[in-house]
């Protein structure tokens, strides 16, 4: 196997994003108080699957999580605190992945499974900005948020 043509992200620019949400500026005040009555708990996610994919010409190789009940429960209070708020309907469930290369030299025809899982406890959530292009790309933090709520059987609430 060859050696990946880029190894990862910056580390002020490594990320797990819930949404790719494209909110107008105007609705920044709204967006911070969606952020504030999310209560949910800290969540785990466990990675052991690289894959390999691409389109356009262009590959790369990500780690792609188990399914994680914990990351569903906060991305649907968060789509509830956003409704809340009346933004859209616009936060779609994101399927979490860590990017190991964007511009891999080749696709993995099959996943390759890790002997062991990486455990990534998740313990906040942020909103952030993109700016820049290119080598001055980064995001900016907006809002920060402690996943302090504590588990119940019934699962995350709103303040």
């Amino acid at each position: 196997m060859k050696k990946p043509g880029s190894l990862g992200w910056p580390a002020n620019n490594r990320h797990q994003p819930l949404s790719d949400l494209q909110a107008h500026p105007l609705d920044l005040p709204r967006l911070l108080k969606a952020g504030a009555i999310v209560r949910c708990p800290p969540l785990t996610l466990k990675l052991q699957r690289i894959e390999g994919r691409g389109r356009d010409g262009v590959t790369h190789w990500e780690l792609q999580p188990e399914p994680s009940p914990g990351l569903d429960r906060l991305q649907d209070t968060l789509r509830a605190a956003l409704a809340k708020q009346g933004l859209p309907e616009g936060l779609v469930r994101h399927s979490p992945c860590i990017t190991l290369s964007p511009r891999a030299p080749q696709r993995l025809e099959q996943p390759l499974l890790l002997p062991q899982p990486i455990v990534w406890r998740i313990d906040q959530f942020q909103l952030l900005r993109s700016t820049g292009h290119g080598p001055t790309f980064h995001y900016e933090e907006l809002g920060r948020w402690t996943l302090d709520g504590e588990p119940d059987a019934v699962g995350a609430s709103l303040e």
